[in-house]
């Protein structure tokens, strides 16, 4: 067993894109045995996909198990609430989006209660189990594998947040409207991205899946509590506009994986190993890092990780205007 997690976790890029499958994977005979039973016909769009999620949530569990994660449930490097200070800029703007869908809907009645709760276990779960998946389990196999020094950190958080971005695509499949879900996909990258860095920053699952959560149901708070539309229907609405909102995500993540906060995480997390190319003295008793220099090799894949995210987001644009 120890054995398989060793190549499993040496191999972690393939490891994760195995794992970011069975996500998607395990979905589609879950919804195909929920159709078949009567409960289907008297469960709404938000209890089908909390069933699904938290299905999805135990498989992380159980892989979680295989691989000998389990410091991804308990080890963290910030508490909760100091680690939503790494996520301030979500918290912010999905406070004005709720305030902006409150002040518009002032005379509105929302949902009953039943379908309000449902919406919230909806978006709670999501939130949960697409982080311990993506940013739990992805995360923090391409860390322990890849995040020797400052250019793999990066290259860890890249790629874990282009899975995450992919996976979206998935959506197409069942609202066979490739445009809104191109859009929906390529923002999720670079959301994934910021989500990754803070995850980095804090090793805390929980601030991470709250701050997901809280997201989704800011965004879908009107469809969600007054009954404006389903979750589908979001998605396909979805065009270039969304776009302008992977700058900030972009702004974050250069803010909270600045060169200053990263390298001493990296010896914090890497204490035996050696960095002949850095300058490191000693003042007063305590150890300042004067100069750190990423390996070629981290270089190298870092620069593909950047030519790759670029590469397909252009074509994912490219694409969903021939298909407009």
């Amino acid at each position: 067993m120890n054995r398989i997690r060793h190549i499993l976790k040496q191999h972690a890029i393939f490891t994760v894109i195995a794992v970011s499958l069975l996500f998607f994977i395990s979905i589609v005979p879950i919804v195909y045995v929920i159709s078949k039973t009567p409960a289907f016909y008297y469960l709404g769009e938000w209890d089908i996909q909390t069933f699904v999620e938290i299905v999805d949530i135990a498989a992380a569990i159980l892989i979680i198990a295989f691989l000998g994660l389990f410091k991804i449930l308990t080890k963290r490097r910030s508490g909760f609430f100091r680690g939503l200070f790494s996520g301030g800029y979500f918290i912010y703007v999905c406070l004005v989006q709720l305030s902006s869908v409150l002040a518009g809907r002032a005379f509105f009645s929302p949902l009953p209660l039943k379908n309000v709760i449902s919406f919230t276990l909806c978006m709670i779960s999501i939130g949960f189990a697409e982080e311990i998946f993506f940013r739990g389990i992805n995360c923090t196999l391409l860390f322990d594998r890849y995040a020797k020094d400052y250019a793999g950190v990066w290259f860890s958080v890249i790629v874990s947040g282009m899975i995450f971005g992919l996976m979206h695509l998935t959506n197409a499949v069942t609202l066979q409207n490739f445009t809104g879900v191109a859009f929906q996909a390529v923002a999720a990258s670079f959301m994934g991205i910021a989500f990754g860095a803070i995850y980095y920053r804090t090793r805390n699952l929980y601030v991470v899946a709250f701050l997901h959560a809280f997201n989704n149901f800011c965004a879908l708070f009107a469809e969600g509590i007054f009954g404006e539309g389903t979750m589908s229907q979001q998605i396909t609405s979805y065009s270039y506009e969304i776009l302008v909102g992977i700058i900030p995500y972009i702004i974050v993540t250069c803010v909270l994986l600045r060169r200053s906060k990263v390298v001493p995480i990296i010896y914090e997390t890497n204490p035996g190993q050696s960095f002949p190319n850095d300058e490191v003295i000693n003042e007063n008793g305590s150890i300042v890092i004067k100069k750190h220099v990423s390996s070629n090799h981290s270089k190298t894949i870092f620069y593909i990780s950047v030519t790759i995210l670029c590469v397909c987001t252009a074509l994912t644009v490219i694409l969903s205007m021939l298909f407009r």
